[in-house]
């Protein structure tokens, strides 16, 4: 009786020490797969939103010292790891300060979309002052094609759509001047410098075949008659408008779910 019990503890152990370690090792390989791949999205996610915190809390510091260009530099960054309404309307205030409209009014009107996630009705208030505000600052160019088909439209060297025939294709740009390009495929082109300003709308007609350009130009309302151009235009006077960042109507700062509290800043 005691053999027979010693030679059953003896099989007993011999199967757990062949069964044990892979039954072990199949639970930890499966306990790691499951951990890895359930925990790795969550730690990214989670150094993205502290890389973005840390980005928009620098490019609020260059806002405030008025280096525009490198906040817009950085809250772009902040977006790009995390976007957040917040830091898309900084992102606006910094490129209308650092004189780039243009940009300005694309972001805004991606954050009016809801692009970088929903508005609440103040907020959305001061997205729509903010617009309206860039859009001053945008200048306007309507142009249209003659003499040919179709044509590439080119602005300062890049592509800005194809232009038909007497049909109307509109770019805002920054005021200032800009080079006006129609390439035809296997055919004439016609190039001309256009001086456009904050506010106005500036028409132009590309005859391919006559080569000319006829600009016309709204101001206050009304428009300037047609004239011809030759090579070279005046170019416009620049105005400095001084702006001053307040903080936000609501009173205080506002909560983010990333950035915790913020200032947001308006007109």
């Amino acid at each position: 009786m005691g053999v027979t019990r010693f030679v059953i503890v003896i099989v007993v152990a011999a199967a757990l020490a062949i069964v044990t370690p892979r039954a072990l090792a199949q639970e930890s390989e499966g306990s790691l797969g499951q951990s890895t791949a359930e925990e790795s999205p969550a730690t990214d996610e989670e150094g993205d939103a502290e890389a973005a915190r840390a980005l928009f809390e620098e490019g609020m510091r260059e806002l405030a010292a008025e280096r525009y260009d490198g906040a817009a530099v950085l809250f772009r960054q902040s977006l790009d790891r995390a976007p957040r309404a917040a830091t898309a309307f900084n992102l606006g205030l910094a490129l209308r300060d650092a004189n780039r409209p243009r940009e300005a009014l694309i972001v805004v009107e991606a954050l009016a979309r809801g692009d970088y996630g929903g508005l609440a009705r103040e907020r959305r208030a001061e997205v729509d002052r903010l617009r309206a505000e860039v859009e001053e600052r945008v200048a306007t160019l309507e142009v249209r094609l003659a003499g040919a088909e179709r044509a590439v439209l080119r602005i300062d060297g890049e592509d800005e759509g194809v232009l038909v025939e007497n049909e109307p294709l509109t770019a805002h740009l920054d005021p200032g001047s800009h080079d006006i390009l129609a390439a035809v495929t296997d055919g004439p082109s016609v190039e001309e410098r256009v001086d456009v300003e904050a506010g106005e709308r500036t028409r132009m007609v590309l005859n391919v075949t006559a080569g000319t350009v006829v600009v016309e130009s709204d101001e206050g309302g009304g428009a300037w008659p047609w004239v011809l151009l030759g090579v070279g235009l005046a170019a416009a006077a620049g105005a400095v408008v001084a702006v001053v960042l307040l903080s936000s109507a609501s009173g205080g700062p506002t909560t983010d779910p990333v950035y915790g509290r913020i200032e947001t800043l308006r007109f």
